[in-house]
């Protein structure tokens, strides 16, 4: 991806390896800053960040709009003359449980000659879910046939999908459910929250159907989700299965 921003007579571009990056990548590219001036200038205050945005505060220019995830300082003065170009390389890590881009908010590229946000260019990147988390959630559509019904990333730093249960008959109590995944080291940490359906007694007599909320919580290791060093649907869908036969009753209705 390429970004530019023009703070006239200066030319600031941005320019990214990828266009779409997943949890856990490196992410670099190049810095490049160019003088449209008669004269000469010197800067130094360049530098390049990798910032979590707030959509909507980042729309009112809030000061809290972008919230400062890492940063690659240019650490020392650069001169440009009239019509001069100078580039320089930048690289960052993106975490294992950084935050993936959806409706409400995304990761950016923030480059310029200004510790203020706003004054700099502004690159969004889109930054989706890493693989075991995409395998995961494919078990789930095409084994155990949820449909996916919306995907973003949560306050606890979890990626959470919300999931609408299989027109099944085992299924009929099950009115929804919301997943949230996170990759820590080598282990898988799934929490669901389902909203069920549940036949209670209100009295001595009188039973009534009544909606509650299931909470789960798992943990996978490779060993639960890897066979022969790959992704196990198999493993997977066994444990996932381990969790839905606690919501479905013992009997229908």
């Amino acid at each position: 991806m390429i970004g530019t921003k023009f703070l006239a007579p200066l030319e600031f571009k941005i320019v990214t390896d990828k266009e779409i990056y997943l949890q856990g990548d490196p992410i670099k590219g190049d810095f490049i800053v160019k003088n449209h001036g008669s004269t000469s200038l010197k800067l130094s205050s360049l530098k390049v960040s990798l910032e979590s945005g707030i959509f909507k505060k980042i729309n009112q220019k809030e000061d809290k709009g972008f919230t400062r995830v890492d940063v690659f300082n240019v650490k020392e003065s650069v001169l440009l003359n009239p019509g001069e170009q100078k580039s320089v390389e930048w690289k960052f890590l993106l975490n294992e449980d950084c935050s993936t881009t959806d409706t409400q908010q995304s990761l950016y590229i923030i480059y310029g000659n200004s510790t203020n946000p706003f004054e700099c260019g502004q690159l969004q990147l889109t930054v989706e879910m890493a693989p075991i988390l995409k395998f995961f959630l494919e078990v789930f559509v095409n084994f155990h046939r949820f449909q996916i019904k919306q995907t973003k990333f949560s306050k606890n730093m979890m990626v959470e999908i919300k999931l609408n249960p299989p027109k099944s008959r085992e299924m009929t109590s099950v009115e929804g459910l919301i997943l949230q995944m996170k990759k820590d080291k080598d282990n898988l940490i799934v929490n669901y929250h389902f909203s069920v359906k549940k036949l209670e007694s209100v009295s001595t007599t009188e039973a009534k159907v009544q909606s509650k909320k299931m909470i789960f919580d798992q943990v996978l290791t490779k060993n639960d989700y890897e066979e022969f060093g790959s992704f196990s649907h198999e493993k997977v869908k066994k444990q996932i299965g381990l969790i839905l036969k606690e919501v479905i009753p013992k009997f229908f209705f």
